[in-house]
Order: structure tokens, then sequence, then C-alpha cells
């Protein structure tokens, strides 16, 4: 098992080179998508805020509680590297108001 630091580290460096990339979108193609069926900048930071902000109300919900008995062989996971592949597109679920600055 990774220990937390690895994936303390590894957090950090995703998250200097999203804000790297984020820093090197000018403005005005902010909201912009790259190719028609691609989310804008915007939408990909949103959606990331929305993910982040699920996470950290559900752990903090399981943190709260009294830890449940698994059997062993339930507590095996699949690598990380497969959550990280993207085979399956999807749309955002948040609308990006072109009207609102930003």
């Amino acid at each position: 098992m990774p220990s937390l630091d690895r994936i303390l580290e590894k957090l950090a460096v995703a998250q200097e080179r999203l804000l790297r990339a984020a820093d090197a979108i000018p403005a005005d193609l902010w909201k912009t998508p790259p190719r028609k069926g691609c989310w804008s900048a915007a939408e990909v930071i949103a959606h990331v805020i929305t993910i982040e902000r699920t996470v950290i109300v559900v752990a903090g919900k399981i943190l709260k509680k009294q830890p449940k008995q698994i059997p062993l062989l339930r507590r095996f996971r699949l690598p990380l590297a497969f959550a990280e592949i993207r085979l399956v597109r999807l749309k955002t679920p948040i609308p990006v108001d072109s009207a609102t600055p930003g």
C-alpha cells in the first residue's frame, strides 16, 4: 500500500501542474472549448472543484462513523492507474454561463 507521503506528493505535483496549465490559458479563451465536443478550461476547473468538494464531504462523513469490519478478500482494490485512464468521455453537468465574468 502506498505511504501517505507518496500520495500527498503526487497530489501536490498534480495540483501544481493543473495550476500552471490554467495560468497558461488567456482570459478571453477561458470559456472556449479547444474543439467541438471538448470541455473548456472553465468547465474542467468547475468539474475538478465539484469532485473535490464531493470527496471532502463524503470523506468527512466517513471519518465520523465507526469503522466497519470488512472481510480480508473484500479489502483489495484495483490500482489507482485504472482510475487515471480516461476511456469514457463525459459531458460536464455544470453549464458555464457566458454572461458571468471570469
